[in-house]
């Protein structure tokens, strides 16, 4: 991490951030007076647009998202989408009554935790508590629990074929893409 501020004017400062996780939240401290945010995209901003032309289409506009295995739950967030897969800051309990009607996981998941989902088979529901502030979550993305929750876009780093999900768009990057599905009306496990 590099911090720099403009020699010509001490009001103009430059936080170079080398890492997506954890994001270093002590070095803002160093900008506690600033008043604007300039945050570049280095990645031309194809993913944000994406999320944004869904998110803010008035249909969408309570409808929740999962990331499968990837970082850009939090991006997504920030971005307008309710992303059940991203840090989640304080307990939500009415949320995740939805895939533990019994309260059995309580204790994992009413904190604030980074929350990680990965796919499970069938239509067994799994939570892990990975470390003091991190969960994962094992579930099966045509689980009927994400009706429940709301959840209607689905995004993994690969193609994928569940009978639930259609495809609504790609985003294709040089190392990594980003394939967004949405869950078909009525379907999920049985």
């Amino acid at each position: 991490m590099q911090v720099m501020h403009d020699k010509q004017d001490p009001n103009i400062g430059f936080l170079r951030i080398r890492t997506v996780w954890l994001f270093p939240e002590n070095a803002l401290g160093k900008f506690r007076n600033a008043r604007h945010f300039l945050v570049p995209e280095m990645n031309f901003g194809q993913i944000a647009r994406e999320i944004q032309q869904i998110a803010n289409q008035p249909e969408n506009a309570d409808a929740g998202w999962v990331f499968y295995d990837t970082v850009l739950s939090n991006f997504a967030a920030a971005n307008g989408a309710r992303v059940i897969s991203a840090t989640q800051y304080h307990p939500q309990p009415d949320l995740w009554r939805n895939f533990d009607p019994q309260g059995q996981y309580a204790e994992i998941y009413n904190r604030y935790s980074h929350i990680q989902v990965l796919p499970a088979a069938g239509d067994s529901i799994e939570f892990i508590q990975e470390r003091e502030d991190a969960m994962l979550l094992k579930i099966h993305p045509c689980n009927p629990a994400f009706q429940g929750a709301g959840v209607r876009f689905f995004v993994f780093h690969e193609p994928v074929e569940y009978a639930c999900l259609e495809p609504v768009t790609s985003v294709p990057y040089p190392d990594t893409s980003f394939y967004i599905y949405r869950q078909k009306a009525g379907d999920a496990l049985p």
